[in-house]
């Protein structure tokens, strides 16, 4: 199988344009209040949790495409306002499984971030209170997306992310309000680590303008960043760019690992595994509107052969489970 008209060699130009674009991670091990920690082994249980809009409860909906869904449509003269700014709000009723319900509010809201060209981009947070919250702080929990398809790669749909919310039920068992960003904007891209950053850094401001409604007891609440692995990613930028981003937001620390701080050396290392899909999933969110759509389409389609632009497309229209069994030891070099 070969997906590359070059080779190796074409294609690994490719890949160092795109691990350039994360070289502004590197570093993030060095900041003060950044730990390091392995929350990967709650992946070993099943999904418990799920979000559903409060009005549909009883008719036991899930939460709908965002591109149908109208509460996710960014409101006309969004891009006037400042970054992080709440542009629609909603309760939602969590539940076990979408069956059971889960006693703790909810919420949704649609806030104003940025895209990697700097225009204005609007993405949703959703936020968990416990019933006896503590009320100085919270958590931003950058779940994992793994994927760039767009209805299978929101937190609330994606199986993988439905395991992780029983972290979050860790975190609310123990007082602490949960904000789950989906952090990769209004076209998942999967890969872009400055736009999760962004996207991670405005779903807390808008959190802290949240306050009044959460009963906090500031504008201005303390924030730790936390997640492992698919998350990392949003995590290292937003700990990274905070300083420059959003010096104003109370963070207290940073918390994660698994991070895949050089793309090219990560893509290397996962071919022919059972995790070669990742690179291709990264390809199709690194090229999305949202991320480097304008500078990397054009080249992307120049390398690909035939069959290479279908796994790509491929990769780009499904979950990440149903990817990784597709592309299970593939190995993306090859010229056979």
């Amino acid at each position: 199988m070969s997906l590359f008209v070059s080779g190796r060699i074409k294609l690994c130009f490719a890949l160092v344009i795109l691990a350039d674009r994360s070289k502004g991670l590197r570093d993030v091990r060095r900041l003060k209040g950044v730990e390091q920690t392995h929350l990967g082994s709650w992946g070993a249980l099943g999904p418990i949790v799920s979000a559903l809009p409060a009005s549909q409860f009883s008719s036991r909906a899930v939460l709908g495409d965002p591109n149908t869904d109208l509460f996710c449509q960014h409101p006309v003269g969004f891009e006037k306002e400042a970054t992080g700014p709440i542009l629609r709000e909603r309760s939602i009723s969590a539940s076990f499984l979408g069956l059971i319900l889960n006693p703790v509010t909810a919420y949704q809201l649609l806030y104003r971030t940025t895209a990697i060209n700097g225009s204005a981009i609007a993405t949703l947070t959703t936020i968990f209170k416990p019933l006896i919250a503590k009320t100085d702080r919270f958590i931003s929990f950058q779940m994992a997306y793994d994927s760039s398809a767009l209805p299978l790669g929101t937190p609330q749909t994606d199986l993988i992310s439905s395991v992780e919310m029983l972290v979050v039920e860790a975190y609310l068992v123990l007082g602490y309000i949960v904000s789950s960003p989906e952090y990769e904007g209004p076209d998942a891209a999967f890969g872009a680590g400055r736009l999760k950053g962004m996207g991670t850094l405005d779903s807390i401001r808008a959190v802290s303008k949240y306050y009044e409604r959460l009963v906090l007891d500031s504008y201005n609440p303390m924030a730790v960043g936390v997640k492992y692995s698919g998350g990392a990613l949003a995590t290292g930028w937003a700990a990274s760019l905070q300083p420059s981003y959003a010096p104003e937001i109370n963070i207290k620390g940073w918390v994660q690992g698994g991070t895949s701080a050089n793309l090219t050396g990560t893509v290397l290392f996962i071919d022919n595994t059972a995790f070669s899909e990742f690179f291709l999933t990264a390809m199709a969110g690194l090229t999305k509107p949202s991320a480097y759509g304008a500078e990397l389409t054009d080249f992307i389609n120049s390398i690909l052969t035939p069959e290479g632009r279908e796994k790509a497309n491929f990769a780009a229209e499904n979950c990440a489970v149903k990817d990784l069994l597709s592309f299970h030891e593939i190995s993306l070099f090859s010229t056979d």
